[in-house]
């Protein structure tokens, strides 16, 4: 991590409230007593995002066969006086989200994809006690409360005996895939739009973009048996976009689950 660094947290907290409106000013947002990932009923714009969560510093957004990163960079000193409070990617999918803390000046969105997966829609389990509230425009029939927060967005047999889990856990989103006895590994792959480099330094994978960096740090590969036996693997760059997984042998009879050790996005 950069000097300085500090971890990126995507949740919300249960009192921060966050505001989002639209280039013509044609609708806003907020967001209120969420946590986890909620459910996209309308509040955005763009109906491909099924689930998504958001903090301080940006959003994760949770699309058919893909997932958005978003980080954000707040504004401050003279780049504030400067005007430089909309200085986004253009290939943004949707508006950034406004703390009451103050605008933002910079942000960039990466998208994951994943090559040769099947076609798959996310789902929200373990549903939360938490809640959001959205309110877009005066029109109140375009008004929801009480919109559903879940603990995990599962994307099932993603690949064929495949399943990929994404989770709260810790103030942080952790990931993890499931490769069912019987299922490849190997064709996992996943690639990257969006960024400045991708690249694997000791052992982490690093996804470098114009508003910092986000980082996969190391593998945790085991069997889901109990037995506590772990499976040497490790980040494979396979060109500048696209990465997946190097396994060591193993019992291809058993449940493998592939663990990013730690999912967080670093600031300079």
């Amino acid at each position: 991590a950069n000097a300085g660094a500090h971890p990126f947290t995507l949740t919300t907290s249960r009192t921060t409230q966050y505001e989002s409106t639209s280039l013509d000013g044609d609708w806003q947002v907020r967001f209120s007593s969420s946590s986890g990932f909620t459910e996209n009923l309308g509040q955005f714009g763009d109906p491909s995002v099924q689930f998504y969560a958001s903090g301080p510093h940006g959003y994760i957004a949770f699309q058919d066969r893909s997932v958005l990163l978003n980080i954000e960079e707040p504004v401050s000193g003279e780049r504030t006086r400067a005007g430089e409070e909309s200085n986004w990617d253009e290939g943004a999918p949707f508006p950034p989200l406004r703390s009451s803390r103050g605008p933002v000046t910079y942000g960039s969105t990466v998208r994951l994809s994943f090559s040769g997966a099947d076609e798959v829609t996310p789902e929200g389990r373990e549903r939360l006690n938490e809640y959001s509230n959205y309110f877009l425009g005066d029109d109140p029939t375009r008004w929801g409360t009480r919109v559903p927060s879940y603990r995990e967005v599962v994307y099932a047999d993603l690949y064929q005996g495949i399943d990929l889990v994404y989770r709260e856990e810790g103030q942080r989103i952790k990931y993890e895939y499931i490769v069912h006895p019987g299922a490849d590994p190997s064709r996992i792959i996943t690639r990257v739009e969006g960024h400045d480099s991708l690249q694997v330094a000791d052992g982490n994978l690093v996804i470098s973009t114009k508003a910092g960096e986000i980082t996969d740090s190391g593998l945790d590969v085991f069997y889901l048996d109990g037995l506590q036996e772990k499976v040497p693997c490790e980040f494979e760059l396979v060109n500048h976009d696209t990465y997946g997984f190097r396994l060591s042998h193993y019992d291809r009879s058993r449940t493998l689950v592939i663990d990013p050790l730690v999912y967080a996005t670093y600031f300079g």
